[in-house]
């Protein structure tokens, strides 16, 4: 698996647990809801690459990647 399928995988894990990503100040925010459990191999998996999925999620939105 290719480092950007890994990061659509975890991106769209996220998303199938309705756990939001959000980029503020240059930085990766997670927002889950209050009643959800969410699963630590998967929240590792984030940590692991939150530079990476940041820059991606930047990349996708349109956003400026100078200031990464």
């Amino acid at each position: 698996m290719t480092q950007l399928e890994t990061i659509q995988s975890i991106i769209n894990d996220l998303n199938n647990e309705g756990i939001k990503l959000l980029i503020n100040d240059n930085q990766l925010a997670i927002r889950v809801p209050k009643t959800k459990k969410v699963n630590s191999q998967l929240l590792q998996s984030l940590k692991e690459n939150r530079s990476d999925i940041l820059f991606y999620l930047k990349w996708k939105s349109g956003k400026s990647l100078l200031n990464v």
